[in-house]
């Protein structure tokens, strides 16, 4: 079933997601666009690919990592998701992979749960609508590589 029809707890007063006995956090639509996300992790997916010595200076032209953001709330939101790294007028930037992994659920205006596959649809429209490429590219590149677009 995809939809619950019991509602759970949410602070509607705080525009904060709350966490509830089950381990979710639960938040409407505009509750998760009112959430600042900060950085907290990017990594290629080492295990995918040989990747080439780091000392010389240069990345594999297909690689696959994941990144993971946080809220600035307590508790705290954690949004994850795969991505791919891609070249295009000597520019990297990052194209999602995959749907994200959270302990997020959304809910409706009366508190009820999207569903899993809701509320992993909306995080994903909201992750390409969220400004993360430069930071991933950015973290991807100091870690492994440098900013010339592989040949």
């Amino acid at each position: 079933m995809e939809r619950r029809d019991i509602a759970m707890p949410v602070l509607e007063s705080s525009n904060m997601p709350m966490l509830c006995a089950d381990g979710y956090m639960r938040c409407t639509v505009l509750e998760l666009h009112a959430l600042t996300l900060i950085h907290l992790h990017t990594a290629i997916d080492e295990d995918d690919m040989d990747l080439p010595d780091r000392t010389q200076g240069s990345l594999p032209a297909l690689v696959h990592g994941y990144t993971e953001w946080i809220s600035n709330t307590e508790p705290t939101v954690s949004l994850g998701w795969d991505w791919s790294l891609e070249w295009s007028d000597g520019q990297a930037h990052c194209q999602l992979l995959n749907l994200p992994r959270t302990n997020l659920m959304i809910v409706d205006a009366e508190g009820r749960d999207l569903g899993d596959k809701k509320t992993l649809k909306v995080l994903q429209d909201y992750i390409v609508q969220f400004d993360w490429s430069d930071a991933v590219v950015n973290a991807t590149l100091t870690h492994y590589g440098s900013t010339s677009a592989a040949s």
